[in-house]
């Protein structure tokens, strides 16, 4: 790892004057002392210890959120901020107090930054102007709790720039201060008010990267783009969750794991969730442009080159009551699409609109216009007794991850991604006699279902169809898929793991997707016109981290049909024969489940666990939303409490569930002229 520090180093480029004048401003340092610097170091103590503590309100699913610097999947958050961590949180703070205070020290007064220029940091005005005001508060000897919050936002600034390097942007500078002077050279180590520096630079690195993920999800929330409401709803929400544990220096509460579930898929949790991805995607990755994607080569190494793709996004806003008060609908702006051509993409915002607030005709204004490029901005104002609004749509280009397409962020769709965060997996299967009794009770070919199912039944199409977004016009739901293959389903396994797949682990792999897969698929045959008593299930690829196995071809996005539900596999090198339709995605660590009309993906090591088994609980679950089947975390069908689609409370197959499969069948097999 000492090669990654000296190459990035030497790539610096600091001329051996700028090294002198680091060194010799080094040692100056290494016993600075006195008001200012102990008036930053509490400020920054109390205010980084509080920010911490509060890390720990936050529902499981957003601390991995923030913890995620790959495209792999985080561990928890875990805070520094109980008595027993006293110790650690001095030394690992002292590498923030540390910086800020070796900047103001080499600042004397309003522009004069000579110091900072010789040892080769040009900062911008912005960064000059935080130090000056940092300085002049700390030594007035005014209010603690506003210094902190000054050097709070300072390093936020520093954490989101976007145009880093080591020579303009203090933390990157920083990194080079420390490894020309701890890594490659062995300078006399500062002791900063009485706290002596005991940390090797990996637990520096560490330190920065902890606390930058605390900053960064709190300006997010208190200085971010939430309106004042919802940052209310949300400060209301985290102060119900006590935090007393940390003071009685305990441990973390137990996690209840059937809450946590249901918490992750609430409509709130969801909307903070989606607001805080893009924010820690930016700044706190190895992607990042900011100084933080140097902290994560540093403890990481080289990560791997993610793969985008082209996409053209369609965003859309809507003002209701726009003729009396005008007010923005909560959760817009949205991106409510995304397409691969700027055709489809205009063509998708004027659908937007439509399938929103009515035809075009029913609107007073309808203004179209295109920038150079093609892509449209649409105007349109409704009113009418059922619409007093004003939309607007357009749409814009973007670099996507490959994943990053599997996603939907507003509007939900029939194509987009569950993820079931935890699904408990301690549950009852049912016996065979009372299997027995539902087979026999669903051996019928028409829709005619039992007496006691039929409004719940009701319950869940009106859900469906009120919450989906166009739903009937998907194309690629599990039916689709079977029908343009004629009975047949082609799997690739993206073998997300550091473990080697064994041509052994293949075979048992294939034989649990087609068991698995025709458990729904024998749910129907018979039923109302569908032709198929099985489904021939096929893996034809595999993707896999270790590239050099020999034998396992990687699984290309021209060979998907999630890619191409034109069917054109022209760009497939083996064909339409060896296009794939799913794909199912075993990743190291992952908890619960994903599914949609792309695939599913559950844990690896769960998957291979259970690989023989009868039933594959999770994936079977995720196969039930590939077609189409909905989920329940913030309601129930009346009367039902056990079906597998309701998570956690059934392992297998049952009545409900095979009921709503044909409601779906029988909903759309007009589409295949039978």
């Amino acid at each position: 790892m000492d090669s990654i520090f000296e190459e990035w180093y030497r790539s610096a480029g600091f001329t051996d004057a700028q090294q002198q004048a680091i060194a010799e401003a080094r040692q100056r340092f290494h016993t600075a002392n006195g008001s200012i610097i102990d008036r930053i170091a509490v400020a920054i103590t109390q205010n980084f210890t509080d920010s911490d503590a509060m890390v720990e309100r936050w529902p499981s699913h957003i601390r991995k959120l923030m913890n995620q610097f790959s495209r792999s999947d985080a561990k928890e958050f875990k805070s520094w901020a109980r008595p027993r961590d006293l110790e650690k949180r001095k030394q690992v703070l002292s590498v923030w107090i540390s910086l800020l205070a070796f900047l103001v020290l080499n600042w004397k007064s309003y522009g004069a930054d000579g110091a900072l220029d010789s040892m080769g940091l040009n900062l911008s005005w912005t960064f000059k102007d935080d130090i000056d005001v940092i300085r002049y508060y700390a030594k007035s000897g005014q209010s603690l709790k506003v210094l902190g919050e000054m050097a709070h936002t300072f390093f936020v600034r520093v954490i989101k720039d976007a145009t880093a390097t080591p020579h303009t942007n203090p933390l990157a500078w920083w990194l080079a201060v420390l490894i020309q002077t701890e890594v490659l050279g062995n300078q006399t180590r500062w002791e900063v008010t009485g706290e002596q520096d005991t940390l090797s630079f990996s637990q520096k690195l560490e330190a920065i990267d902890h606390y930058a993920r605390v900053l960064v999800l709190d300006d997010a929330i208190y200085r971010g783009d939430l309106s004042p409401t919802q940052k209310g709803n949300l400060q209301d929400t985290l102060n119900k969750v006590s935090i007393s544990w940390i003071d009685e220096d305990s441990e973390r509460p137990a996690v209840d794991i059937h809450q946590a579930f249901l918490e992750s898929f609430s409509q709130k949790w969801r909307i903070y969730a989606e607001y805080l991805r893009p924010i820690f995607a930016e700044w706190l990755t190895g992607q990042t442009t900011g100084p933080l994607s140097t902290v994560i080569l540093f403890l990481h190494g080289r990560l791997e080159t993610p793969a985008y793709k082209k996409v053209y996004k369609v965003k859309m806003e809507i003002y209701e009551e726009f003729s009396v008060s005008p007010m923005r609908a909560a959760c817009y702006p949205a991106e409510v699409g995304m397409k691969d051509t700027i055709e489809l993409a205009n063509k998708e915002a004027r659908r937007c609109i439509r399938i929103e607030l009515g035809p075009k005709n029913d609107s007073i204004k309808w203004d179209e216009v295109y920038d150079t490029r093609g892509m449209i901005r649409i105007r349109a104002i409704y009113q009418s007794e059922a619409n007093d609004a004003r939309a607007v749509a357009w749409v814009e280009e973007a670099d996507s991850l490959i994943e990053d397409m599997l996603l939907s962020i507003c509007l939900r769709s029939p194509d987009a991604e569950w993820h079931d965060s935890q699904i408990p997996g301690d549950l009852v299967a049912l016996n065979a006699t009372a299997w027995a009794e539902i087979e026999k009770r669903q051996s019928t070919s028409t829709w005619n279902p039992p007496a006691k199912l039929v409004k719940p039944l009701n319950e869940v199409w009106e859900h469906q169809m009120s919450t989906y977004s166009n739903a009937m016009e998907s194309k690629n739901f599990g039916f689709d898929q079977v029908m343009a293959a004629r009975g047949k389903i082609n799997y690739c396994v993206r073998w997300d793991s550091s473990k080697k797949v064994t041509a052994a682990q293949r075979k048992q792999i294939a034989a649990a997707v087609s068991r698995g897969f025709n458990k729904w698929i024998a749910r129907l045959a018979g039923f109302d016109g569908w032709p198929y008593n099985t489904v021939e299930v096929k893996v034809v690829g595999y993707a896999v981290r270790d590239r050099d196995e020999g034998g396992v071809p990687e699984c290309d996005p021209a060979c998907g049909r999630f890619f191409h539900q034109d069917n054109d596999y022209s760009r497939c090198k083996g064909g339409a024969a060896r296009h794939y339709d799913e794909s199912l995605w075993l990743t190291d660590g992952f908890q619960g489940g994903a599914g949609g009309d792309w695939g599913q993906r559950v844990g690896q090591e769960y998957f291979m666990q259970n690989v023989n088994s009868e039933n594959i609980h999770i994936y079977l679950y995720e196969v039930g939303h590939t077609f189409g089947l909905d989920d329940f975390y913030d309601w129930t069908p009346t009367g039902i409490t056990n079906f597998i689609m309701l998570a956690g409370s059934a392992s297998q197959i049952i009545e409900f569930d095979i009921w709503m499969l044909r409601d779906w069948w029988r909903h759309l097999k007009s589409r295949y002229n039978l």
